[in-house]
């Protein structure tokens, strides 16, 4: 089961930003994938993940990939409610 994690950094040098790092993690068959990312790079994520599904010398299946994009498309649509 995927875990999608979020976590905001409030101050950055003194100044007061929101910047969204998120951990996004699967564990399947004796195996972990842990990849992190921020806020602007959701689609970029997404579009790792289909590569790594499509590529046969990795072992991320395509309904691993599935499951993590979900999660990612999630964690957008929670942080859209929020805005």
């Amino acid at each position: 089961m995927p875990l999608d994690h979020h976590a905001d950094v409030d101050t950055v040098n003194g100044e007061d930003k929101r910047n969204s790092t998120n951990v996004l993690a699967l564990a399947t068959s004796g195996e972990r994938y842990v990849f992190l990312y921020d806020t602007e790079s959701r689609e970029k994520m997404c579009e790792l993940l289909q590569k790594y599904a499509d590529n046969p010398d990795l072992s991320l299946t395509q309904e691993d990939a599935d499951k993590l994009i979900q999660a990612v498309k999630i964690r957008l649509g929670n942080a859209l409610e929020n805005e």
